[in-house]
């Protein structure tokens, strides 16, 4: 799900059955992303993020169990670095459980979600 491009707010709700079946709710949010894990560097876009984990959309998604680095570069803010596991992949897009997260981590996640549209 994206915002049209007329739209006065570019962050939105996850779908609600997708909300169902996760503890923490997500919101779409585009915003770019580079990730490694190992010597194998990759791009892409976030689809959707939230407390537990995110969906990237990728050309060269990793393969699920892979750990990888991440760097999200959100509106408005510095790039925040994240460490997860890819728990599933498909051709172009994965989705990624985070880590322990850090204190910006997850102060900038708790505010995106509180409000929505956070970064406007």
């Amino acid at each position: 799900m994206q915002a049209s491009p007329n739209s006065a707010a570019p962050y939105l709700l996850a779908h609600p059955h997708e909300l169902a079946r996760r503890r923490s709710p997500r919101v779409t949010v585009e915003a770019a992303v580079s990730y490694a894990r190992g010597r194998q560097r990759g791009l892409g876009r976030t689809l959707n993020l939230g407390l537990g984990g995110m969906a990237i959309e990728s050309e060269e998604p990793p393969a699920v169990g892979e750990t990888t680095l991440l760097v999200v570069r959100l509106p408005d803010t510095q790039p925040l670095p994240f460490t997860g596991v890819v728990r599933w992949s498909r051709p172009g897009c994965f989705g990624i459980q985070y880590g322990p997260l850090g204190g910006p981590q997850t102060r900038v996640l708790v505010q995106l979600l509180a409000r929505g549209n956070a970064f406007r």
